[in-house]
């Protein structure tokens, strides 16, 4: 079952939504850490510039090369793992008691056919 499965039942479709608890879990962690960093790097290295006198949208500019530079030097490992996260919840559904039981019956089924 995907994220929003239809389900008709007497004629009426529903949207079966997965559980909240089930949408955000350890794995998003990587890639929220991973963004939290950057941004804070943007937003230090756009403060610093604009005390030291920049204009705020070529000190924005500046501020974008600069976050881009450290993180590529320094976040590699954590870049590494955001992407890791991200692949393996692309690729790994996450599987539900509910889910597995519905796919032993579905194989089934098809097995008697």
């Amino acid at each position: 079952m995907t994220a929003t499965t239809p389900i008709t039942i007497n004629l009426v479709t529903f949207r079966v939504y997965p559980e909240p608890s089930t949408l955000y879990d350890e794995r998003v962690k990587h890639l929220v850490v991973y963004s939290a960093v950057r941004l804070g790097i943007f937003l230090a290295a756009l403060a610093i510039l604009l005390i030291i006198g920049f204009d705020w949208v070529l000190g924005a500019v500046f501020a974008t090369g600069i976050a881009l530079a450290l993180s590529v030097i320094f976040l590699g490992g954590m870049r590494q793992r955001a992407a890791a996260s991200i692949q393996n919840r692309v690729t790994k559904p996450v599987v539900d008691a509910d889910t597995a039981h519905e796919d032993a019956q579905i194989a089934a089924q098809s097995a008697d056919d």
